[in-house]
């Protein structure tokens, strides 16, 4: 394997992109992927980002679909950090970590809202410290992009309704299901 690749499959691991997502591109995804595809390569997505616009996947296939666009990102020269709701939860208190997720130029948080999730409940300061995060990514126009099993609006009981507000209006909903 040459150095470049390699350099590119550490990257993509320090990143959070799983080994499974290091062969798959963005564009095998249909319309939809390749849409994304040429709005990263126009540079059109990096712009949105820049000024704090994110996307909030969801959907049955919503999971390799968020990932893999933060691949073509990563690719494309941002710097992007992917973690599940429950890896956050655990890396909260480490600052330096924190610092790491609040730096990066793409955070994406998988698994947002699921009925897994909701089963095992946020405590009250686990879900205000994950919401200062957010609101500090926003503050300093950094784009959170979300994924999750449905729409947000499902859990409106689970978030505060501010990050819920703040979700729509720096967010771009995108739907990706089973055709």
């Amino acid at each position: 394997m040459s150095k470049d690749k390699q350099h590119m499959y550490d990257a993509m691991a320090e990143s959070g992109i799983g080994r499974r997502f290091h062969a798959i591109q963005l564009k095998t995804k249909g319309t939809l992927g390749e849409n994304l595809l040429a709005r990263i390569k126009s540079g059109e997505m990096i712009d949105y980002t820049t000024t704090g616009g994110g996307y909030s996947f969801f959907g049955s296939d919503s999971y390799e679909f968020s990932i893999l666009t933060c691949r073509a990102l990563l690719l494309s020269d941002c710097s992007v950090q992917v973690m599940s709701l429950a890896s956050l939860v655990r890396v909260i208190d480490d600052w330096e970590y924190t610092q790491k997720l609040t730096d990066a130029d793409i955070l994406l948080i998988t698994g947002f809202c699921s009925d897994i999730a909701k089963m095992t409940p946020l405590t009250l300061g686990q879900r205000l410290q994950i919401e200062d995060l957010l609101s500090d990514r926003w503050d300093n126009s950094y784009p959170v992009f979300i994924q999750s099993d449905d729409r947000l609006d499902t859990y409106s009981d689970w978030w505060s309704r501010g990050i819920l507000k703040r979700v729509s209006i720096y967010n771009e909903s995108v739907e990706v299901g089973r055709k």
